[in-house]
């Protein structure tokens, strides 16, 4: 078994993932995430109006879902 430290290479199972892929990979996530936030802000921001906080509150996660399962069912459309 190899150590784990010291190593910049990625091993599993004996084969070496390129440093290429890693970045790519990470960037994906990142630039996923920072879209979903976006979207959720503007739904959040220009969703219902000027409800009060207690009455509003649902929508926070709603929104959240309905984002999230937007984007993981078929991405955003400019993606």
């Amino acid at each position: 078994m190899e150590p784990v430290k010291g190593s910049l290479d990625v091993s599993i199972f004996n084969r070496t993932i390129p440093r290429e892929v890693i970045s790519r990979t990470i960037s994906i996530i990142f630039a996923s995430a920072f879209s979903i936030a976006i979207i959720w802000a503007v739904l959040l921001i220009a969703g219902e109006g000027n409800l009060p906080p207690l009455e509003s509150r649902h929508y926070f996660v709603e929104y959240l879902f309905d984002t999230v399962s937007a984007f993981g069912r078929s991405g955003f459309p400019w993606g």
